[in-house]
């Protein structure tokens, strides 16, 4: 009986363990921000700042390529005569001229691996993915990511937007206002979505396989990719999206021309909420934890704004005037929001920074 007891004990004790939960974290909260590090550059920043572990790469505009440790600022490789745009993946830096000039460069210590001539002349950003580089601009190319050899080419492509890869298919915005799926092994158009106008932002897939596309005629369409693109809802904007969007739950969240940040339900279309934002919008929704940062301009010339907002409801977080004029989109790595400034500099800031004590 004894024996007995003392098993009914030790499994409710068990069941009891099992059900105990321990509270999830609770995510760092956007505000409030505190400098972390500020490191000069030798001329203005040239196209987007991209990042990689723990590493942040900038191009400025007299041809110097440099990687910067995300957490001091601290140049740990620098390259001369590399004018143009970044992209990178894991290991992988590229760097795009404008007449069509690849370099593929060592991520981490800027060794030089490969060196290609697409032929694909313009500034749109390489898009990186596991083995390959797709190169979009006066024409469409694929690249082997180690060798830097041309898997395919096609000359008539007017890409404005950065290509996103996704599994099998490749998604290309052109001047043309088509919103192009591609063959990702032959570059083959599968299906089109008419727009109106040029596209300027890359669209997001879910994980429902879901292509949601803002466009720069007032829509923001969720497309099926299975069904030739055949859009599963829209809804009516009253700006462009020039920045690409992100999923956060069950919504998808981007900013547009109009001053307003959007969050839609991804499965239906319906307005879960909006917010505003004081002027034109310089990038996307950026998440950190469960909230999301946007840049904007401000009020006066050179002045730059981050605003949080609660990614669940789109209450205002806070705000902060950035040290400096954004030239591009910021980043947030880690813990950090890093900034290309138009004062010749990259400058971060720490999220969720404790406050100094009294």
């Amino acid at each position: 009986m004894r024996t007995l007891r003392h098993s009914f004990l030790l499994a409710a004790l068990a069941t009891l363990a099992a059900c105990h939960h321990a509270p999830p974290a609770a995510p760092h909260p956007l505000f409030p921000m505190a400098p972390a590090w500020t490191t000069p550059l030798p001329a203005v920043a040239e196209g987007p700042l991209v990042a990689a572990g723990s590493l942040v790469f900038v191009a400025t505009r007299d041809g110097v390529v440099q990687a910067l440790d995300a957490a001091t600022g601290r140049v740990r490789w620098s390259l001369d005569d590399r004018a143009g745009v970044l992209g990178t993946a894991e290991d992988l830096l590229v760097v795009r001229q404008a007449d069509g000039t690849l370099y593929g460069v060592n991520a981490r210590t800027g060794a030089a691996r490969w060196k290609a001539a697409s032929g694909v002349r313009g500034t749109v950003p390489p898009a990186l993915y596991k083995d390959g580089v797709v190169v979009a601009g006066e024409g469409l190319a694929l690249l082997d990511a180690s060798t830097g050899q041309t898997r395919w080419s096609v000359p008539e492509v007017r890409a404005t937007a950065t290509p996103l890869v996704s599994g099998a298919w490749l998604f290309v915005g052109e001047a043309d206002g088509g919103f192009r799926c591609r063959d990702l092994a032959t570059g083959g158009v599968l299906w089109t979505f008419t727009t109106a106008k040029a596209l300027l932002a890359p669209p997001v897939v879910d994980d429902r396989g879901r292509v949601l596309l803002g466009t720069t005629d007032r829509r923001f369409v969720s497309l099926d990719p299975n069904d030739k693109g055949h859009d599963r809802w829209r809804w009516k904007i009253g700006g462009d999206v020039a920045a690409p969007p992100i999923v956060v739950g069950p919504r998808v969240l981007f900013t547009t021309h109009e001053d307003v940040l959007y969050a839609l339900d991804r499965g239906n279309g319906h307005l879960s909420w909006r917010a505003s934002v004081p002027s034109r919008p310089i990038s996307g929704p950026l998440l950190y934890g469960d909230a999301v940062l946007v840049a904007c301009f401000g009020s006066r010339p050179g002045e730059t704004f981050l605003i949080g907002f609660d990614a669940r409801t789109g209450r205002r977080q806070g705000d902060l005037k950035a040290p400096g004029e954004l030239g591009s989109p910021p980043l947030i790595v880690g813990d950090l929001v890093v900034m290309a400034l138009r004062e010749r500099a990259v400058a971060a800031l720490a999220l969720g920074a404790v406050p100094p004590s009294p």
